[in-house]
């Protein structure tokens, strides 16, 4: 089996997410093993807020990695954690470091609908740290860390899963969107640092982005970054073909999941006119 990476790489989960039941890593998780990709998938705070999970994280990582350097993958609000633990690293010893972080379906700039939500969601935890004002502050206050390369990911879809049905009517309101989350958020510009979008993915939804096409396409670059080096970023073939082929192939992936499906309906609990719903 080849080993293609000396640093293992760290599966951040989002908002009211429980991987080991929702499987959102699951496919991610059998490709690093395939490859031979030493990685860890920790359980922070489902509902817990930015500061909450990151020391969480920070804690999980320095006990399963001392003294190591590892890769950060973030998934929605996960990927908010990585950005938060990758600046701390800047001003304190976590008892690890970072090499790269890699976001997928992140909202960097918030989640443009959770602004229309009523002022209750400010007693939820993470649920108000994900609007367009807090994230506006995160950005001014998270700096990235000039030692760490950054990634990112987004996908559009036209036809959300079942999970996504009740959100994603206003999602689209805000422009190209996953279902949750829209890619004007999603996707890394120079007003977030130096950093490199590999993709917008056609065809997948909120959590197929986390799929076999976005985690295989990132090893070259973080194989080239442990060498000091950097490799082309792939164009991604976003014909209708293919953009469909994607979202049969995701679909599929999550029937063979019940649990997973399960876990994600009941997480789409009402919240005073707006859906919660997974980040």
């Amino acid at each position: 089996m080849a080993t293609f990476l000396s640093y293992p790489i760290v599966l951040i989960h989002g908002y009211v997410d429980v991987p080991a039941i929702s499987g959102t890593w699951r496919v991610a998780e059998k490709v690093l093993n395939d490859m031979g990709i030493e990685f860890l998938t920790p359980h922070i705070p489902p509902h817990g807020s930015i500061d909450e999970r990151s020391k969480s994280l920070i804690q999980q990582i320095s006990k399963a990695f001392p003294g190591r350097t590892v890769h950060l993958f973030g998934h929605s609000m996960g990927g908010i954690n990585a950005r938060d633990i990758a600046s701390i690293a800047m001003s304190r010893d976590l008892g690890f470091k970072i090499h790269t972080v890699t976001t997928f379906g992140t909202p960097h700039r918030g989640v443009k609908m959770i602004n229309f939500a009523s002022p209750t969601r400010d007693h939820y935890g993470a649920f108000s740290n994900l609007t367009h004002n807090f994230m506006a502050k995160f950005n001014e206050r998270v700096q990235n860390n000039p030692s760490v390369q950054y990634f990112s990911w987004s996908s559009i879809t036209q036809h959300p899963t079942l999970v996504f049905l009740p959100v994603f009517p206003a999602s689209r309101l805000f422009g190209p969107t996953d279902g949750v989350v829209n890619s004007s958020s999603s996707v890394w510009g120079e007003d977030l640092g130096k950093g490199t979008h590999l993709a917008t993915i056609e065809g997948l939804d909120h959590i197929g982005v986390t799929g076999r096409t976005a985690v295989t396409a990132t090893i070259p670059h973080l194989v080239a970054a442990e060498k000091g080096t950097t490799v082309k970023v792939q164009v991604v073939d976003n014909n209708l073909v293919q953009a469909v082929a994607r979202g049969v192939e995701a679909n599929v992936d999550k029937a063979l999941s019940p649990a997973r499906s399960l876990f994600a309906v009941a997480g789409l609990t009402k919240l005073d006119g707006i859906s919660e719903f997974k980040l």
